[in-house]
């Protein structure tokens, strides 16, 4: 069969289009390139900005650390077993890692492991989004990317805690029990195990994530039976359910619970409390870019592979198709939290919902890329790059919009962070206290601390209510009292606050709030106010107090030195 020559006008087109093309591939890709350095630099710079700045709750964890390391058991104060650690594995963590830092530089341990995931898991989506063969999916990944690098991602992201490590292991358990039923081919053993041990951990991690482990396998059953991957499905999930069950036994046979106290003293706002619901939204607006981010990414992930789904064989109702079930996280999240009445203390809590069902999501649209061209949804990823363009630009508005609010709270926590740091608490270890907010406090002062949250003092504290709690701390008689206003109007009503010495004050900053502490001391008790904490404001606990309660100190009467200066008892 001859060639037809091609006309020599056309063939001089088609030369000069090529330079052309690969011109503006080249610029395509300095631009790509100068925006990535741009994103990285502007995320190493809130990075930097709180390196000081660590969530209260941290250091309840590694004070656990300390002592797991030191007595191999499980306590806050000495010798008193409690579970009132949210993050077995977390603990151990941080007991494990804290030979690695020196004395000085412990307190910032639990900082160094929540960057090190937070950045491994921002690194792995952008490496993950330069890879996306599927344009819908490169937008979802590259959305989720912006969602992660904002000021107030970085305030939760990198507190201390362990929510960016629930992140990665959301991400990881999806992508781990996924590909069991998307793999044709015979799967090792040794992708097996480490797909139990992987759904193991995370259980450990937060008892919680038992609930992503749970709705990801029934999705993994779904996607098998679709991928006509039935063959021996069973037999690969049942090592993980195995582990997972084997991992909770051991908790309970460990702590004599599965819940951990810290779920049973924020779960008592009653059944189907209309509180929690509001606390979820107060939560989501308060998070800025991260929570708004993360929610409208999975909606317009979920939309998106839902779309492609509808171009599958239907073989079973829409609600119990493999994607429905992996974007059912978040809304059966919320349902469990307003059934227990849970308190929901910020993002943390709903985060790694999001994120598995994204990533759920991308790995869906990517799949179908691969596969080949959806006539389905032509129209869809037609909008996708103004889909995209409009949620980055978005997504600077909320930056520029949330920028002063986070430097605010850098700068207030880290300040406080400092400042407790550095002062003085040699005299304070081992006496009794009282506090609600205990991190900062029960770490540096290590006092024996009556958590009036009820968090670090056994299993029947944790039941108690808030007024039980207070009538018990005032039963052990402290000395030391680190209080807000309102903690110490509650305490007022069981122990007799006269005369006590109001030593200086620190702010926890909040979105919306300074939620100042004052450190109290008992009159009587052979302590000094600690050497760099004073800060103070008109003390309010000099004026007489008429109060009388069975369990109360002695009164003491003896004035304060001048309005606003600590007087050492």
């Amino acid at each position: 069969m001859s060639e037809v020559p091609m006309p020599a006008a056309s063939a001089t087109s088609a030369r000069a289009a090529l330079p052309l093309a690969h011109s503006a591939h080249a610029r395509s890709n300095a631009v790509a390139r100068v925006s990535i350095s741009v994103l990285g630099a502007w995320l190493a710079f809130w990075l930097w900005c709180g390196r000081y700045h660590l969530l209260d709750d941290a250091l309840i964890h590694l004070r656990y650390a300390e002592q797991l390391a030191r007595s191999g058991l499980l306590t806050y104060n000495d010798g008193a077993p409690s579970f009132g650690t949210s993050s077995l594995l977390y603990v151990a963590l941080l007991a494990a890692c804290r030979a690695r830092l020196s004395a000085p530089l412990l307190p910032l341990l639990p900082k160094v492991l929540s960057c090190s995931a937070y950045v491994g898991l921002w690194l792995a989506i952008g490496v993950t989004r330069a890879r996306a063969t599927n344009r819908s999916a490169f937008g979802v990944w590259s959305l989720l990317w912006f969602a992660l690098s904002g000021p107030l991602a970085v305030r939760w992201l990198s507190d201390g805690m362990e929510t960016s490590l629930t992140l990665v292991a959301a991400s990881a358990v999806v992508v781990s029990l996924r590909s069991l039923a998307t793999s044709r081919s015979a799967v090792r053993a040794s992708h097996v195990a480490l797909a139990s041990a992987l759904c193991g951990l995370t259980v450990l991690l937060r008892i919680e994530l038992s609930l992503l482990v749970a709705v990801i396998g029934c999705a993994t059953l779904g996607l098998a039976w679709e991928r006509g991957v039935r063959r021996g499905i069973a037999l690969r999930l049942a090592p993980v359910v195995a582990t997972v069950a084997g991992s909770l036994l051991g908790v309970w046979l460990w702590t004599g619970h599965v819940l951990p106290d810290t779920a049973i003293a924020k779960g008592q706002g009653g059944a189907f409390d209309p509180a929690s619901a509001r606390a979820v939204l107060s939560a989501l607006a308060a998070s800025g870019s991260l929570g708004l981010g993360l929610c409208g990414v999975w909606l317009m992930s979920w939309w998106l592979a839902a779309a492609e789904d509808r171009n599958q064989p239907q073989l079973v109702r829409w609600w119990l198709r493999p994607t429905s079930l992996a974007n059912a996280l978040f809304p059966l999240l919320v349902l469990l939290i307003v059934a227990r009445g849970q308190a929901v203390q910020g993002v943390r809590y709903l985060a790694w919902a999001w994120v598995a069902s994204v990533t759920w999501n991308a790995l869906t649209l990517e799949a179908a890329g691969k596969s080949g061209p959806s006539l389905a949804i032509a129209g869809v990823r037609a909008g996708t790059r103004t889909a995209l363009r409009l949620g980055v630009a978005l997504v600077w508005l909320l930056w520029a919009a949330e920028s002063p609010t986070t430097w605010r709270i850098f700068a207030g926590r880290s300040e406080t962070f400092l400042r407790m740091s550095e002062s003085e608490w040699t005299s304070f270890r081992h006496v009794p206290s009282v506090a609600a907010d205990i991190g900062f406090f029960g770490y540096f002062s290590r006092t024996e601390v009556c958590d009036l949250n009820g968090l670090v003092n056994g299993r029947a504290f944790a039941q108690a209510s808030s007024a039980q709690r207070a009538r018990r701390c005032a039963e052990r008689r402290p000395v030391v009292a680190f209080v807000t206003d309102s903690q110490r109007r509650l305490l007022m009503s069981v122990l007799d606050l006269t005369g006590w010495t109001p030593c200086g004050y620190v702010d926890f900053t909040n979105v919306a709030s300074l939620d100042r502490h004052e450190l109290l001391l008992h009159p009587q008790a052979d302590l000094h106010c600690p050497a760099g904490f004073a800060r103070t404001q008109t003390p309010k606990v000099q004026r007489p107090v008429v109060v009388n309660m069975a369990h109360s100190q002695p009164p003491h009467s003896a004035p304060a030195s001048a309005a606003g200066t600590p007087r050492a008892p």
